[in-house]
């Protein structure tokens, strides 16, 4: 799922997009991002994670909150990158440890 889908589905669950029939949330939300997209430009600074958004539209106040939750999205999906990021070094570490002191265990045996 893109990103842009993902804040189309976040939008969802708040009603921005009204009532949404059980069990369609998922094409609704790809037919919407579609939509978007063909409205939309990001453009990233280089080398830098700064990015800039901007949505055509006639209505400043949806259009305003549509790129503000892409933005959000952003936001979130970095922030989960880096956890898992941690996490895995943090796995590495610890196992690189034990691997570590079961060597210094089995040379100081031998």
């Amino acid at each position: 799922r893109s990103l842009l889908q993902r804040a189309v589905k976040r939008l969802m669950a708040e009603g921005f997009y009204g009532k949404v029939a059980p069990g369609s949330e998922e094409n609704r939300s790809m037919e919407i991002a579609r939509g978007i997209q063909l409205r939309e430009k990001v453009v990233t600074a280089e080398d830098s994670q700064v990015i800039q958004i901007s949505v055509e539209g006639g209505v400043p106040d949806r259009v305003a909150r549509i790129v503000n939750a892409i933005a959000e999205q952003y936001v979130a999906d970095n922030l989960d990158q880096k956890r898992q990021r941690n996490t895995l070094n943090n796995i590495l570490t610890l196992h690189s440890a034990n691997t570590r002191k079961s060597l210094s265990e089995r040379l100081s045996c031998s």
